[in-house]
């Protein structure tokens, strides 16, 4: 799914945390109907079985959509425990470290396969107040509506991890990361709100991340993070060129770290 938005457009501003529910909704909704179908034929090939594991969104690129929030990100990522692929640009204050942590906060639902896993899933997501209701959420009760929906999706984290990322201050990195699927994350220059504890949470818990762009708030913390974490083995290619506080100390961390690393972007006048 990929939508940009004009800056200040009406579209922008009509563009919510409920509409990007309902879309992710409907993604995995067609996936649980796919599950269903292979369900009924147990003699299939392991490849189309591995297909069939994964529904809901895989590729989810914002551009300008200035009215998500972080109660938004987390409702729709638990609609889409497979998410290889997200892209956030433009400007906005709504989004946080807490949103972006979300990205993977279920991450480890992912690596359960077989069928038992996937039957797991289904009911799972039959649970979740925004995945079984059919009915749209209206303006006036979408916000409680996606908090209790995000809350439910932090609780479900919680029960299935044994050390969930701290929100509001940079988490521990993880002893062993949790088997997430994401593999590109992107995030633009002017996003205020997502800092090193933000990109700590994600690369902690994403072991198999390869591409990385960091937002203008990070520091060296954000790579240091990356040179301790499990992702270190598959980062192929790193952005921190809007990062006016990354130095070259932190490069060096990532360098001496990645062995697969091939595309590393810094500020100007920051050398390795």
């Amino acid at each position: 799914l990929d939508l940009a938005f004009r800056p200040h457009s009406w579209a922008a501003d009509l563009f919510s945390d409920s509409g990007l529910v309902a879309l992710a909704r409907a993604a995995a909704a067609v996936g649980a109907g796919e599950e269903e179908d292979g369900d009924e034929d147990e003699d299939e090939d392991e490849e189309e079985s591995e297909k069939e594991e994964e529904f809901g969104l895989v590729r989810l690129r914002l551009h300008g959509a200035g009215a998500v929030s972080d109660a938004g990100l987390s409702a729709a990522a638990a609609c889409c425990p497979f998410l290889r692929d997200f892209e956030l640009t433009g400007y906005t204050e709504l989004v946080s470290d807490r949103g972006i942590s979300a990205l993977v906060a279920g991450g480890g639902r992912a690596g359960r396969g077989g069928r038992g896993g996937r039957r797991s899933s289904r009911r799972r997501r039959q649970q979740l107040p925004f995945v079984s209701e059919t009915s749209s959420l209206s303006p006036s009760s979408s916000s409680s509506s996606l908090a209790e929906a995000a809350n439910s999706s932090d609780s479900e984290s919680e029960s299935s991890s044994s050390s969930p990322p701290s929100f509001g201050s940079a988490p521990p990195p993880a002893p062993s990361p949790i088997d997430c699927p994401l593999q590109r994350l992107c995030l633009g220059a002017r996003l205020p709100k997502v800092s090193d504890a933000g990109i700590a949470a994600v690369v902690a818990r994403a072991g198999g991340l390869k591409v990385l762009r960091l937002p203008g708030h990070c520091t060296d913390a954000s790579l240091f993070a990356v040179a301790a974490s499990a992702c270190r083995d598959t980062l192929e290619e790193l952005d921190a060129s809007a990062c006016a506080s990354v130095t070259a100390e932190g490069a060096r961390a990532v360098v001496g770290a990645c062995p697969k690393l091939r595309s590393l972007r810094l500020p100007a006048g920051v050398e390795v």
